[in-house]
């Protein structure tokens, strides 16, 4: 009977499901289950469907044909994803013996935090504009903040470091004094150096080698060296030019620039680049008459200074985004090879102790990773000196951590420790491998890292580094102070590449799908 009931509900139900759509009692009628009601209808264009899903052929002169080559090269390519250890980290190392290698990065940290603090003081008004009326009458302002302050603050810290990081570190490792010969400069003006180290005293050619006085007399241009070179790996990493670090480029520049102008032949005094010439011919012998003298000094050195690219790039952003346009940052302008791929050579001028050397280095650009190589040619005007070097930036890339590589070998003669005991030292081959890394130990919006760095070398001349032989280990904080990316690099995203060769033109055109800003929101992932 149960069942019975259970049928005649059941057939009461079909009866009325038939019927309903025939009365229009019913609105929205029932429908059976099948393939059409098991997902929502999704309007559809037919014909482009079968259009896309049909082999593509293209037909050739002979009647054969070949699949479309943008259907079978639409390839899914990953982006470049960035990661806290690719953002630019600025350190600071405590070692003992403290040198010129450790403290360049840490006075670099404070242009950097002088740099924000002067943002945070100024109205936006100082910098930038909306209009072209705005922007005319702003150019007085940016220019007068570059004299009074900006450019006050680069020539303190171009003192710091030519002369307390550069002459001061070179004297303390070869026991000459330095403060009894030193005399402060103002920072006006600004084409000259910040201070004056007097190398004419008699008793310090009596007391110390000719080789340890050049090598001091030489110490603000090593140090001057090593503050473009990490600024020009900023620039590489980062891929934009900053305006603070241009004009501070761009200060060393006019001080070692007006230095090596006003070089004479005459002996030993204040201008460094003078002592410089007298100490290191003498030394090989060359009293009455320079073998190198301060012509061929100011040939050599305007001819690396102006064919260096870094140069005309801080001139730029200087004077015509940041002084005419209020811009701060400007794209670096290097050889392209591809989608975030680049290259930059350029060639400097150094000062050692066995005579000048030419310096070419090119550094190649992968988004955030970077390889510089460099070689070491001496113009054997006193003695021959070769060497090179590689150094590798963020090779392991990791949200928590970053790996620096650095390798060099030289091949120098000797050294002299005294010129009264004549205690010479061969030096011969010699190489230096190290290796830095970059460690987060907090995770905010400006990370603090715990930043290690190791080495060891033999005895020789490295920039920034001592002469004897032995470990060198730097120990301190680094500070992640901007977000300083590029856009492309912030979506973790796919894109779809197509690519076409034309028979006829050879070209390859390349059409990628737009991709999702990135949420602003949402931390894009380091």
């Amino acid at each position: 009977m149960h069942r019975l009931y259970v049928s005649g509900l059941f057939l009461l139900f079909l009866l009325f499901s038939i019927c309903s759509p025939l009365s229009g009692q019913v609105e929205n009628p029932l429908r059976g289950a099948g393939p059409d009601t098991l997902k929502p209808k999704i309007r559809m264009d037919t014909a482009r469907f079968w259009r896309d899903s049909m082999e593509r052929r293209r037909y050739l002169r002979d009647g054969e044909y070949e699949k479309d080559r943008a259907a079978r090269l639409r390839t899914k390519r990953r982006k470049f994803k960035i990661r806290y250890s690719d953002r630019i980290q600025y350190a600071a190392y405590l070692t003992w013996p403290y040198t010129t290698a450790a403290g360049i990065p840490s006075s670099l940290l404070l242009q950097k935090t002088a740099a924000n603090l002067d943002q945070q003081l100024f109205t936006p008004s100082w910098w930038t504009d909306s209009t072209n009326r705005q922007t005319r009458r702003s150019i007085p302002k940016r220019l007068l903040r570059m004299l009074l302050l900006d450019m006050t603050v680069e020539s303190v810290l171009l003192g710091v470091q030519q002369d307390m990081l550069g002459h001061a570190i070179r004297a303390k490792e070869e026991d000459v004094p330095f403060f009894s010969n030193y005399s402060i400069r103002p920072p006006i003006p600004f084409w000259l150096a910040a201070g004056k180290l007097d190398l004419s005293d008699p008793l310090l050619q009596q007391k110390y080698s000719r080789q340890q006085l050049a090598q001091v007399a030489a110490a603000g241009l090593e140090s001057s060296n090593l503050v473009t070179d990490e600024l020009a790996i900023r620039w590489m990493m980062r891929g934009s030019v900053d305006y603070r670090e241009a004009l501070h480029y761009l200060r060393h520049q006019t001080a070692n620039l007006v230095g090596v102008a006003l070089a004479n032949d005459k002996g030993p005094g204040t201008n460094p680049f003078s002592n410089y010439l007298y100490f290191a011919n003498k030394e090989f012998g060359y009293i009455s008459s320079y073998n190198y003298t301060a012509n061929n000094l100011r040939r050599d050195y305007m001819l690396s200074t102006f064919t260096n690219p870094l140069l005309y790039n801080s001139i730029i952003n200087v004077f015509h985004n940041y002084l005419r346009y209020g811009e701060d940052s400007v794209q670096l302008r290097a050889i392209p090879l591809g989608h975030a791929k680049s290259v930059m050579p350029w060639v400097r001028l150094n000062l050692t102790p066995f005579g000048t050397e030419w310096m070419p280095e090119l550094a190649f650009r992968y988004h955030r990773q970077v390889a510089q190589v460099y070689a070491r040619l001496g113009n054997n005007a006193f003695s021959e000196t070769y060497g090179g070097g590689i150094r590798l930036y963020n090779i392991v890339r990791n949200t928590r951590a970053s790996v620096n590589l650095h390798g060099a070998f030289w091949n120098q003669q000797y050294l002299y420790k005294s010129w009264s005991g004549q205690t010479v030292q061969p030096i011969g081959w010699g190489w230096m491998a190290g290796l830095s890394t970059f460690i987060k130990l907090s995770k905010n919006q400006h990370p603090v890292s715990l930043a290690l760095n190791a080495s060891y070398k033999s005895q020789g001349y490295v920039e920034g580094e001592p002469w004897q032989a032995g470990p060198v280990i730097k120990v301190g904080l680094s500070f992640a102070l901007e977000r300083d990316y590029e856009e492309d690099d912030t979506v973790p995203e796919y894109e779809f590449v197509t690519s076409r060769k034309s028979k006829k033109s050879g070209v390859r055109r390349k059409n990628a799908m737009k991709r999702r800003p990135a949420p602003k929101n949402i931390d894009p992932g380091y």
